[in-house]
């Protein structure tokens, strides 16, 4: 398509401005569409401000907080959506999510938005909750385009709801490889946890919720806790509704000196770093973004083998598991906890796939693309 003929307007819409592994790459796609001389804005729907909003480094952002609304103010949103979109002027909207693109598509339209682009993460909605999916298989279709993270998501949105396969584009999550680099930290994360600098540390970053089953991270680490022979201790990043459900496991199985929860932060780049190896539990995943920051830090993963993942971490760069097998979970740590050299070439070797296979620019690229901004 000409270069004229390309849109000038773009507003990525993410759910909240807490951490999670869509509203990163929105945040990410944001900043790199900046730099490039690109006119972008954020807006949430569900929430006002958080760590998200605040690493947008002076784009312009909004927060609708539907999720706390009254019941008129509720009833206001999609007006007030309608009046943003309108203001602003703008030609081409970036969608995180169908239950989110449900929200903005009417107000969008009206508004006279010219290109909405849906991308979608994970089926674990879909399959868990049947009224959902019947309203997905309504407006999904209805986006100009719908990018999946990952071929077994495509595959599902074409035949589970209908999504023109014309429609239909695969661009992998990336990394920028260079923010999410080996090196030492800035901060000293064990000195501040009162750890030893020999501990082990197990890292887990995301939003806290049903499909990352924390309780099989939590009942892995009390395995890990009786069978690893060297110093160790585990580092959850994020906040969401099965923290406090996480955080009573954890003081009822007393493992609350071992077991450190830090709540959202913004610094992750700085604090995977202070990181042993990553580790994830989740019984529904897509490919995540955390998985590949991880990685391109140089750290092995032991993850289980759900939604995309396999499609990422190949043998040499980690460690799959079945989900909800939490002593499958616990043999494969103990295994990086107390083989430092296998610890370490593992990274290595997840370092360099990444930044071989799944180039920030590539990524970057492939969504102006289909966005058709300029």
């Amino acid at each position: 398509m000409a270069e004229h003929n390309k849109y000038k307007t773009l507003i990525e819409v993410i759910y909240s401005s807490s951490i999670g592994g869509s509203e990163r790459l929105a945040a990410t796609l944001a900043r790199e569409f900046k730099a490039r001389g690109l006119n972008v804005s954020v807006c949430a729907t569900h929430s006002v401000e958080g760590p998200i909003s605040e690493e947008l480094e002076g784009i312009d952002f909004r927060g609708f907080g539907f999720e706390t609304r009254s019941r008129v103010g509720k009833w206001l949103f999609p007006i007030q959506l309608y009046l943003y979109f309108k203001r602003k002027r703008v030609e081409v909207l970036h969608v995180q999510h169908v239950f989110v693109f449900q929200r903005c598509y009417w107000p969008a339209r009206l508004a006279g938005v010219k290109n909405i682009v849906l991308t979608e993460h994970s089926d674990y909605a879909f399959r868990t909750m049947p009224e959902y999916k019947e309203t997905s298989r309504k407006y999904a279709p209805l986006a100009d385009t719908v990018t999946a993270i990952h071929k077994r998501l495509q595959q599902y949105l074409v035949e589970e709801l209908s999504v023109p396969v014309g429609k239909m584009r695969v661009i992998y999550n990336s990394v920028d490889t260079e923010r999410f680099s080996p090196g030492l930290p800035h901060s000293n994360l064990r000195g501040q946890l009162g750890l030893d600098e020999a501990c082990v540390l197990l890292g887990w970053v995301g939003r806290m919720h049903d499909a990352k089953d924390l309780a099989n991270l939590v009942n892995a680490y009390e395995i890990i806790s009786a069978t690893a022979s060297s110093s160790h201790a585990l580092v959850l990043i994020g906040d969401g509704d099965d923290r406090a459900m996480a955080e009573t496991l954890v003081r009822n199985k007393g493992l609350s000196e071992q077991v450190f929860f830090l709540g959202e932060r913004p610094d992750i780049p700085d604090l995977m770093r202070n990181f042993s190896f990553y580790i994830s539990s989740s019984k529904n995943e897509g490919v995540p973004l955390v998985i590949l920051e991880a990685m391109s830090t140089g750290l092995a993963c032991v993850t289980t083998e759900v939604g995309g993942i396999a499609e990422v971490v190949k043998p040499g760069t980690g460690l799959l598991v079945p989900p909800k097998d939490p002593q499958a979970l616990a043999s494969a740590a103990v295994k990086l906890i107390d083989d430092r050299i296998f610890r370490a070439q593992t990274g290595a070797q997840a370092r360099s796939y990444v930044t071989r296979n799944y180039r920030f620019v590539d990524m970057i690229d492939a969504y102006q693309e289909v966005l058709n901004i300029a």
